[in-house]
């Protein structure tokens, strides 16, 4: 049983695979009309995210891994995000998916990539 914080003396420690942490990702979406937009929205800035960074790993509500946009795709029969909607606020109702993602990256630098920053704005003002 050995702690995982440890290097060994043969192991580099500059390695990508000790550089990876899971982050926990809250997305909040104004829920203003349409749900397919937002469910949409969500896919598409994903893709943007592995566009950006090739190492990240998407992990879905049932813990699969994703590291290709097509996988995530939702269907009737496949949906590997969970939404749910946030009524505290009946003026500003919501529309919340909380999943993993594990990468090498800041969560600033996720965001900033490939124009999702720009997508997270235009989807607040809506």
């Amino acid at each position: 049983d050995e702690d995982d914080q440890t290097v060994r003396a043969t192991e580099n420690r500059s390695s990508v695979e000790r550089e990876m942490k899971e982050i926990c990702l809250k997305w909040v979406f104004p829920l203003t009309g349409d749900k397919k937009k937002v469910l949409q929205s969500h896919y598409t800035m994903l893709g943007m995210m592995l566009q950006a960074f090739p190492d990240l790993v998407v992990i879905d509500n049932k813990s699969r891994e994703h590291t290709v946009k097509q996988t995530m795709k939702p269907t009737e029969q496949h949906r590997p995000f969970e939404f749910y909607t946030d009524n505290r606020n009946q003026k500003r109702r919501s529309l919340i998916c909380i999943h993993r993602v594990r990468t090498n990256q800041s969560l600033a630098q996720l965001k900033e990539s490939w124009g999702v920053y720009e997508e997270l704005k235009k989807k607040k003002k809506n």
